[in-house]
C-alpha cells in the first residue's frame, strides 16, 4: 500500500478508536484492530497499537489517580494479566499463522460485544453476587492473559469484573488505564523477547497518535452531553458485526 493509504488508513482507525475510548473510556484497540488489519498483519498491529495505548491510557491514569487505593485489591488482577501476555502472549503472536489469529480475534470480538450486549453485564453480575469478589479478581486476570496471548484482546472478562465490582466511574477509568496500559507494553516486551521487532510499525503508531488525541476530545464531549450506554451498545453492535466479518475473511 501507497504511503497516502497507510495514512489514510492510520487516520481513520486511530479517529473511531480515539473517538470511542474518549467516549466510553475503552474500546480504542477493538475498534481500531479490524480496520489495520486491511493492511497489516496481528503482530505488526499490536506495535502500531503500543503508542497510542501508553499515552491515553497515561492521560486517563493521571485524571483519575486520586484512585490509585483501588489497586490494593485489584493488583493481582493485573500482575496476571502481565506475566501470561509477557510470557505467552508475544510467543504465540509470533508463532501462529496469520489467518488463525484472525480468526481468533473474530470470535473473541464476538464474545466481547455479544456479552456487552446482552443485558449489561449480565452474567458476571450474577457470578459476582454468588461469589464474592475477591475470589475472581485472580481468576478474571489468568483467563484475561490467555485469551489475549491468542487473540491480542485481553480485556475479557477482567474489565467486565471491574464493572461488576461496582467500582465508581472514577475508579473503574483508572483501573481500566493501568490494565490496558500494562497489558499492552508487555505483550509487547513478550514479542521482543521474542525476537519481534519492526521499528518502522512504532512509528507509524506515533504518527496515528495525532489524529487520535483530536479524536479523545471529541469523545469526551459526548461522554459528558450524550448517553454513555446507548452509545456503547451502537459500538458493541459494529464490534459484533466487525468479529463477523474477520471471521468470515479467515476462512
Amino acid at each position: 500500500m501507497e504511503i497516502y493509504g497507510i495514512l489514510a488508513l492510520l487516520s481513520l482507525a486511530f479517529l473511531l478508536g480515539g473517538f470511542v475510548k474518549g467516549a466510553t473510556g475503552y474500546g480504542m484497540p477493538l475498534v481500531a484492530t479490524p480496520i489495520l488489519l486491511i493492511s497489516f498483519t496481528l503482530p505488526q498491529v499490536v506495535l502500531i497499537m503500543v503508542p497510542a495505548i501508553f499515552f491515553s491510557n497515561l492521560v486517563q491514569g493521571f485524571q483519575t489517580r486520586q484512585c490509585w487505593r483501588i489497586l490494593k485489591i485489584f493488583w493481582p488482577m493485573v500482575a496476571a494479566n502481565c506475566l501470561i501476555l509477557l510470557f505467552f502472549g508475544g510467543r504465540i503472536l509470533t508463532m501462529v499463522d496469520a489467518s488463525l489469529l484472525t480468526l481468533f480475534v473474530g470470535v473473541m470480538m464476538v464474545i466481547h460485544a455479544g456479552l456487552s450486549l446482552a443485558p449489561p453485564i449480565g452474567v458476571v453480575e450474577r457470578m459476582t453476587s454468588a461469589i464474592s469478589i475477591r475470589k475472581i479478581i485472580l481468576p478474571s486476570g489468568i483467563l484475561s492473559g490467555l485469551l489475549g496471548s491468542i487473540t491480542t484482546i485481553y480485556g475479557f472478562p477482567s474489565l467486565q469484573v471491574i464493572v461488576a465490582a461496582k467500582c465508581s466511574k472514577e475508579e473503574c477509568a483508572f483501573l481500566f488505564s493501568i490494565f490496558l496500559a500494562s497489558g499492552h507494553l508487555a505483550l509487547w516486551r513478550g514479542m521482543v523477547l521474542n525476537d519481534y521487532s519492526d521499528p518502522a510499525m512504532l512509528q507509524w503508531g506515533l504518527v496515528g497518535c495525532v489524529p487520535m488525541f483530536f479524536a479523545l476530545l471529541a469523545g469526551r464531549i459526548v461522554h459528558k452531553k450524550l448517553s454513555v450506554q446507548g452509545f456503547r451498545k451502537a459500538v458493541n453492535l459494529v464490534l459484533l458485526l466487525a468479529g463477523l466479518g474477520l471471521v468470515l475473511k479467515s476462512l
